[in-house]
């Protein structure tokens, strides 16, 4: 299980200290839909743009305000 920083701090967890994440691709959309009576693509209909976005495994988390083992 994956999710980014703020994900895991909703999920009241975080990421240790000095764990690197890996590196992914997120889509942002497909632009805007089809004109429903004419059927005709929308300007920017089928424009997917992608942004890099860095998510951490459930394993390099821990509970907030677990004490960290040293």
């Amino acid at each position: 299980m994956v999710g980014g920083f703020r994900q895991w701090i909703k999920a009241r967890r975080v990421v240790r200290k000095g764990e690197h994440g890996q590196m992914i691709w997120l889509p942002l959309g497909a632009g805007k839909e089809a004109d429903a009576e004419t059927g005709e693509p929308g300007k920017e209909a089928g424009d997917l743009h992608f942004i890099i976005g860095t998510v951490f495994d459930v394993s390099q988390t821990q509970e907030i305000g677990q004490a960290v083992a040293a």
